[in-house]
């Protein structure tokens, strides 16, 4: 253990995560495990970001209804956060400890072949998962907030018998005050919006969405929506002597214009599989214009949900 072996009042067991700046260590609290996501007292950015993730984290964690009562399902799925802690080295956000999986691990787990291609996994799970991710989606913004990072990574998936989802790592989010229609956006490059790569206005509750809809895609047919030319990507995986990046500037620049173009493709195998609702679900998030683009509420109404509808 690098830093010191409490925090507080809370034992310091082993760590289970390691980001760009923050470490996540899983602690216990006298018979309650917790989840401690710690920076350094010597870093003043990543310092100031859990000042500003605690204050997002406490505002979602109050027991208030939202103004609108059908947003509020979706606290059930949103990281729950205790309290901001310290000692002479590190502070850190204490925050629930989730058995689970990220979504990348779930879909490689739980994924299925239809004519020799991976397609995903199945709907009926899909769907639950989806509308749990859309709920919390809804639930934050009726907060005005941003998450500004949603990806697979993101999503913790619970493998129960009817699959859970959590959503975690508010490093990125961003509170939205009213009126405010344009802000920048800094999430992963596969999961930007047209308008974020383009540099025009981004209002973003609807680049949220998109970054959505870019992981239902993948959760139905285990690949990204804009996933550049199979030939560079070949020549990546076969070259690793890519010293000045050459290679990786030519994958990021294809994928950023797909993006910025909007269109996407069914692969054969996946058309075949999947339902009509859904494809068109995708074709509603992934919508170039923000403003024709579904937001939450709108989504959480959609056909594919009906036969889970609460």
């Amino acid at each position: 253990m690098t830093q010191m072996d409490t925090v507080q009042s809370y034992e310091l067991i082993k760590i289970i995560g390691t980001g760009s700046f923050a470490k996540v260590f899983l602690a216990k609290k006298d018979s309650r495990l917790v989840a401690i996501k710690a920076v350094s007292k010597r870093d003043q950015h990543a310092c100031s970001l859990v000042e500003k993730t605690t204050e997002l984290l406490t505002l979602l964690n109050k027991q208030n209804q939202t103004k609108d009562k059908d947003a509020y399902y979706g606290k059930q799925n949103v990281v729950k956060f205790y309290e901001r802690v310290e000692n002479s080295e590190i502070i850190g956000l204490v925050l629930e400890y989730i058995q689970g999986m990220e979504m990348f691990d779930y879909i490689i787990k739980y994924h299925q072949k239809m004519y020799g291609e991976s397609i995903g996994i199945p709907e009926h799970l899909a769907k639950k998962i989806i509308r749990d991710l859309i709920q919390a989606v809804y639930f934050i913004h009726s907060h005005r907030i941003v998450h500004g990072d949603l990806k697979l990574e993101n999503v913790i998936v619970m493998d129960l018998p009817v699959p859970m989802i959590k959503l975690i790592d508010f490093g990125l989010a961003q509170y939205v005050p009213e009126g405010v229609t344009d802000l920048p956006i800094k999430s992963s490059q596969p999961y930007l919006s047209p308008e974020c790569i383009m540099q025009q206005p981004t209002d973003p509750f609807k680049a949220d969405v998109w970054a959505t809809g870019v992981v239902l895609f993948a959760l139905v047919t285990s690949r990204m929506p804009f996933d550049p030319d199979n030939n560079i990507l070949k020549q990546l995986h076969e070259d690793d002597k890519d010293e000045a990046g050459y290679l990786h500037s030519r994958l990021t620049r294809s994928m950023m214009r797909r993006i910025a173009v909007g269109t996407y493709h069914l692969r054969p195998s996946e058309s075949d599989s999947l339902s009509p609702e859904v494809v068109d679900l995708i074709s509603k998030m992934l919508t170039r214009d923000p403003k024709n683009r579904i937001n939450p509420k709108e989504a959480l109404q959609h056909p594919w949900f009906d036969s889970i509808r609460n």
